[in-house]
């Protein structure tokens, strides 16, 4: 991603998609990461994600739509 562009980030919370996360937002980029787990939504947000999606609970595509 680049300046103004925005990321998803499907199933936050393995290394490579931290690493992902922390890449996109040095690129700066807005980051928008899923997960089924409440913990890992609120860990990525403190790494610096834009936005979290607990796909259990939300539809994502309606969500993401949304928010871009």
């Amino acid at each position: 991603g680049r300046a103004g562009e925005t990321v998803l980030i499907p199933g936050i919370g393995s290394g490579v998609s931290i690493a992902m996360l922390q890449f996109a937002r040095l690129c700066g980029a807005r980051t928008i990461v899923t997960s089924s787990a409440h913990a890992k939504l609120k860990r990525a947000e403190a790494l610096g994600a834009w936005a979290g999606i607990h796909y259990r609970e939300e539809d994502v595509v309606r969500r993401v739509l949304a928010l871009t």
